[in-house]
């Protein structure tokens, strides 16, 4: 009896490690994260779990025997049919070895999503397989599309704080020009101080909307670069709607504000600088006077009510009442209250046909009896030490008595505050 004997032990240890490749691959294939599918004459082959459940199918069979278009929408996002460029994507891949794409497809229900593909050409028993490895990004696709609408947010809103900058910068410049004519003038040397202190109450909105806007930009910049790393989490981009949230808002806010002050102001000033008669709603004039005059108004703890009813309507010359109202409120600041003193002033104003009182009161250190009847003489002050002028009161009459025809009549108590009685022709 002949026997042949070999061993093969070799060769069996290389079955088993071809089988354990094979268990490795297999594994790799059908518990990828990503989907995983092949391709064949334009026919899908195979494909992992990943792939039905992205898509919605309950088993394999639904989905071979199905192109790559037939699990699309009929027109990707560049308004071209999804199945030329289907083709065309995959003769890229046999062209160049693979291609990597964004793409636009369809579930079992319809519904739309995004996917990353990327297509690779192999062989596979000497037959041309393009394997195809798709992952979801329908939700990076959101955060991108917040992203540029919050870029765009922010682009506008700095637009707009820069016209309105423009436009606050252009006002300032009129204002000082305006002073500048008016200096010669006592009767609106007042509103030499009012720029200022107007140019001041507008630098502080403006400030606070530059620096929340520089910190948008860098807040946005780092979520850009976060986000190109692909190490934006969902917790840092959720911190930054809600502080890009909070820091629009205080820009808003705050532009608001300076609109308002140079609204009043504008009005205020351009009526000081006109002889013209104009039609205006007394109430809300009274309020943009306050308005203009609040930098300095702010610096005292003086309560000023308004008591006006909100219908007074009348065609007058605006900036005349302006100026008897300022000069008022100017004279209570600097003679009734000490420093920092709390105080209160009171202005009542009714309608009585064609005649319009004014009522004003303050609760300040009053006028001595001495002294009560040379306050409308021109030059009289007892605050030439600060650089009174002494013209103050002495304008107010004459604008009462010869603009309006009208009178004005101060009452006071020493330590009990101040009453003047004004009657206007309108």
């Amino acid at each position: 009896m002949h026997m042949l004997c070999r061993d093969i032990t070799k060769t069996k240890l290389l079955e088993l490690e071809l089988k354990e490749q094979k268990n490795i691959f297999e594994t790799l294939f059908n518990d990828s994260a990503d989907g995983v599918a092949l391709i064949k004459d334009g026919l899908l082959v195979d494909c992992n779990n990943a792939v039905l459940s992205m898509f919605g199918f309950k088993n394999k069979s639904e989905l071979f025997s199905l192109s790559f278009s037939d699990i699309s929408p009929l027109y990707q996002e560049n308004n071209k049919k999804s199945s030329k460029e289907a083709k065309l994507k995959m003769i890229d891949s046999v062209k160049y070895g693979s291609n990597r794409f964004e793409w636009i497809h369809k579930k079992v229900t319809g519904e739309i999503f995004w996917a990353e593909i990327v297509l690779s050409h192999i062989k596979i028993n000497n037959e041309n397989i393009i394997h195809v490895v798709l992952r979801n990004i329908s939700a990076t696709k959101r955060l991108q599309e917040q992203i540029k609408n919050r870029t765009n947010d922010l682009e506008y809103s700095n637009q707009e704080l820069e016209n309105s900058n423009e436009e606050l910068q252009k006002t300032i410049l009129n204002l000082k020009q305006t002073q500048e004519q008016l200096v010669a003038s006592e009767k609106m040397a007042s509103l030499g101080g009012l720029v200022a202190g107007v140019a001041h109450e507008i630098n502080t909105p403006v400030g606070i909307g530059l620096t929340g806007i520089s910190h948008l930009e860098g807040l946005t910049e780092t979520i850009n670069k976060q986000y190109k790393k692909d190490i934006m989490s969902q917790n840092d981009f959720e911190e930054y709607l809600l502080t890009s949230k909070d820091l629009s808002n205080l820009i808003h806010k705050n532009l608001q504000k300076a609109a308002s002050l140079v609204r009043s102001f504008k009005q205020v000033a351009v009526d000081q600088s006109s002889e013209e008669k104009r039609v205006f709603n007394l109430k809300v004039y009274m309020d943009e006077i306050l308005q203009s005059i609040h930098s300095v108004t702010k610096k005292a703890d003086v309560q000023i009510d308004v008591l006006c009813e909100k219908d007074i309507v009348i065609n007058s010359y605006a900036g005349e009442y302006s100026q008897i109202i300022t000069n008022l409120i100017m004279n209570s600041m600097v003679h009734a209250f000490k420093k920092k003193e709390k105080g209160k002033i009171i202005i009542r104003i009714e309608q009585n046909k064609d005649e319009l009182i004014i009522v004003y009161t303050d609760n300040g250190k009053g006028i001595k009896k001495e002294n009560l009847h040379k306050i409308f003489d021109p030059f009289f002050t007892t605050n030439r030490n600060n650089g009174g002028s002494g013209l103050g009161l002495n304008i107010i009459y004459n604008i009462i008595t010869s603009r309006f025809k009208g009178t004005i009549i101060c009452k006071s108590i020493e330590n009990e505050g101040v009453e003047f009685f004004i009657h206007l022709k309108v």
